[in-house]
């Protein structure tokens, strides 16, 4: 787990910052550096379009719209469900996309009028395996006591071009961590999909106040 509130707040910002960016394919012979370009191009997207002074109602409808657009929600909720995903209904699984958008979006809102203040400075690239790559990203706060954070970014390729699929920090990942808690709850309620998507909404609540 996240150990410290600086590590968290760095990390919940990386994360906001993917998964609203604007999604560019990966051009032939060039698989091996665009996922850094791209990176790059989300963080600019974000601060030029989320952070900073905006309506609440305006922020909500543009995290929804890009996050609808941008991130790769049918392979990130398939994986932190585990294997009950297979056996839920197609309406279950819509329900519980909608309510893990919520999620995030509770979640992810408050940061994002930071993302302006904060630097992202892309440290190289690797390929993980074919069509998923880690980018290296240093994430530098303002303040007296600024340090700089080092997250690792999960980027895929998809027919629809480069999403976001995990970001990774300390050596722990946010999706596993994830799935972790998600498979134990189903597990111990018969894999009760419903019930996770009533929990999750609820936490979504919490955090709306």
């Amino acid at each position: 787990m996240i150990r410290n509130a600086r590590t968290f707040i760095a990390a919940g910002l990386t994360l906001a910052v993917l998964l609203l960016a604007a999604a560019h394919p990966a051009r032939s012979g060039s698989a091996e550096v665009e996922p850094g370009a791209f990176v790059n191009r989300m963080v600019a997207d974000v601060a030029k379009n989320l952070a900073g002074d905006l309506e609440r109602r305006e922020r909500r409808e543009r995290f929804r719209e890009m996050s609808g657009q941008y991130l790769a929600l049918q392979q990130i909720t398939r994986f932190v469900t585990g294997g009950y995903w297979g056996d839920a209904t197609a309406a279950e699984r819509r329900a519980f996309r909608k309510a893990f958008r919520e999620l995030l979006r509770a979640r992810f809102l408050p940061v994002l009028a930071k993302a302006a203040d904060v630097r992202f400075d892309v440290a190289g690239s690797r390929r993980v395996q074919a069509g998923l790559w880690q980018v290296g990203l240093n994430v530098s706060q303002p303040g007296p006591k600024s340090e700089t954070t080092r997250v690792g970014l999960r980027v895929m390729q998809t027919d629809a071009g480069l999403r976001v699929a995990d970001v990774v920090t300390k050596g722990v990942s946010l999706g596993v961590t994830l799935r972790e808690e998600y498979t134990t709850f189903l597990e111990r309620h018969d894999g009760d999909l419903t019930a996770l998507t009533r929990r999750v909404r609820q936490r979504a609540r919490d955090l709306n106040g």
